[in-house]
């Protein structure tokens, strides 16, 4: 059977080499991280060539990985080479105009890094020509792909707890397009169905240009995410790199950037929650991380199921909605109506 050609864009920290501190502090389910480990995993897959303008970290990736194609041209790497499978880790200026040429040059899927675009003008482009092309996308926000947030989900989903509430993502005073693209996303997982109604959000370190453009990447003090059943997604600055799951009967929480699952139920008739006995941890042996991402990708494009894109735009589209709410003074913005430039 004829393999899936690949290629990676950008062989930096998420595109080559994971960071030490990922190395030391991630759990298991994490890993393999970067998209060349995870695409040399995947038996399916052949990866053809690797593009990085940095000439010395690009040889390096090609010395560790033996990718004997190896450019610091994008344009080249993708004339040269039949690619169904582009992976893209580059920083966030000019991904759009990869993604474009990709699609020009015939790819079918990409595994992106997050933030996907700088401005909703590129968004919508995006959103047009890859629904346009029947592509199917991947993100970087992988704990959706994992399998301890993935059974967090089903305990929240079963009913035993009563119906969810609030979701909380603790993950400290971080910058809203650097790291907070996992925080939406978590709260888009854990809702399912629900329909996103409107956004609101207070943000610190916001510097704009002479043209009421954000130059920075703003601190997220607070952001609130509504949903049509009453369900609410909120983003904190409390550290830990937890998500709480907020129930009628009972807290589910997921420690640790994915550790364990601690739970907090009403026993024995107590009107108050007390923890339970049972700790739930990551049995799984099997790869995770980047490779449950693409691996997902690779099904959805096998099944021609496209519709699965749908989260990736809309998570980008609460980010910049947070940051129309907060230069309109805090101001509750329709997700439908969010319109900001950035």
């Amino acid at each position: 059977m004829e393999k899936i050609r690949s290629a990676v864009i950008g062989c930096g920290r998420m595109g080559a080499f994971t960071s030490d501190t990922m190395k030391k502090y991630g759990p298991k389910c994490w890993f393999p991280l970067s998209h060349i480990e995870a695409l040399k995993e995947l038996k399916s897959v052949s990866l053809e060539a690797i593009c990085d303008v940095d000439s010395s970290l690009l040889e390096k990736a090609g010395d560790e990985y033996g990718v004997k194609h190896i450019y610091n041209n994008y344009d080249k790497l993708l004339s040269n080479h039949k690619i169904d499978l582009l992976c893209v880790a580059t920083r966030t200026i000019g991904r759009d105009k990869i993604i474009q040429a990709g699609i020009e040059n015939g790819v079918k899927a990409f595994h992106l890094e997050k933030p996907l675009c700088n401005s909703m003008k590129q968004l919508k482009k995006l959103e047009s020509i890859i629904s346009d092309n029947k592509v199917c996308l991947s993100y970087g926000t992988l704990r959706r792909y994992l399998n301890i947030y993935q059974k967090a989900k089903d305990l929240a989903d079963s009913g035993k707890f009563g119906k969810l509430l609030q979701v909380q993502v603790n993950f400290g005073e971080s910058a809203l397009f650097w790291t907070h693209p996992h925080s939406v996303d978590l709260i888009l997982f854990f809702s399912g169905k629900r329909e996103l109604k409107a956004v609101q959000s207070h943000l610190s370190n916001v510097v704009l240009t002479r043209d009421n453009i954000v130059e920075s990447d703003p601190i997220i003090e607070q952001s609130i995410m509504y949903f049509d059943d009453g369900m609410v997604g909120s983003i904190s600055k409390i550290p830990g790199m937890d998500v709480v799951l907020g129930c009628e009967r009972g807290v589910i929480t997921i420690e640790s950037n994915g550790g364990k699952i601690v739970i907090k139920q009403a026993l024995n008739g107590a009107p108050y929650f007390e923890y339970s006995k049972d700790l739930i941890t990551d049995s799984c042996n099997k790869s995770q991380g980047t490779y449950s991402a693409i691996s997902n990708l690779l099904q959805n494009l096998n099944n021609k199921n496209y519709q699965k894109n749908q989260f990736v735009f809309l998570g980008q589209k609460v980010l910049f909605g947070f940051v129309d709410s907060h230069l309109n003074n805090g101001k509750l913005i329709d997700i439908d109506l969010s319109l900001i430039h950035i």
